[in-house]
């Protein structure tokens, strides 16, 4: 199998180079990823989409994260990345139907690598429901929808947890319906900054 390669920027984003995906997180090369959050308008509430991702992903293992994202590999423009909801969600979704967010510059810390980020986030708005996303296994486990006022306010502090309402994939293929609270350190650990910037955006759609 061939491994994957990304390219590599400097700290304006100017190309520089390509290196193996385990090398950039290693090294901590500057790299672009594509992300994708789905918004749902429903009786007068702002919903947003939230994959849990697999148990086994080298990142994050097993916490709820954007609704689709992955790393642009060597050569892929960033319209490229449409390709993930397809992948992970099993949507078809043209470029021009998503709604440009914020490019984020992102930094993490996991200790045995360095994630340094170009994210380039997208919203996707839709009706869909949740229960119709096909998933891509080994990649996604579970898909919630969460209320927008209520990440702002577990953002904030003002509550210890917030309402999720979706599915899980047991390890047989099975979906479970899923109807829970997720605490703040149940969230990919982007940032603050990075999910109220996010939140701030969202509020506008």
């Amino acid at each position: 199998m061939l491994k994957e390669c990304l390219d590599i920027f400097d700290e304006d984003e100017n190309l520089i180079g390509k290196a193996l995906r385990e090398d950039v997180h290693k090294n901590g090369y500057w790299h672009r990823t594509f992300q994708c959050f789905i918004i749902k308008k429903e009786n007068g509430k702002t919903l947003m989409l939230f994959q849990k991702r697999h148990p086994l992903k080298d990142t994050s293992p097993n916490l709820f994260d954007i609704s689709s994202a992955g790393h642009l590999v060597s050569g892929e423009k960033i319209e490229d990345g449409v390709r993930e909801l397809k992948e992970e969600l099993g949507i078809d979704v043209k470029f021009s139907e998503l709604i440009p967010a914020l490019v984020y510059k992102e930094e993490y810390d996991g200790k045995t690598y360095m994630d340094r980020e170009y994210c380039h986030v997208y919203f996707y708005m839709s009706n869909e429901k949740v229960e119709n996303y096909i998933l891509q296994p080994e990649e996604v486990v579970g898909l919630v929808e969460i209320e927008l006022d209520g990440l702002i306010k577990l953002l904030n502090g003002d509550i210890e947890s917030v309402q999720a309402n979706g599915f899980e994939v047991d390890g047989e293929g099975n979906r479970h319906e899923v109807i829970r609270k997720l605490s703040k350190n149940e969230f990919a650990p982007h940032g603050d900054e990075y999910y109220r910037r996010i939140f701030e955006k969202a509020q506008r759609y």
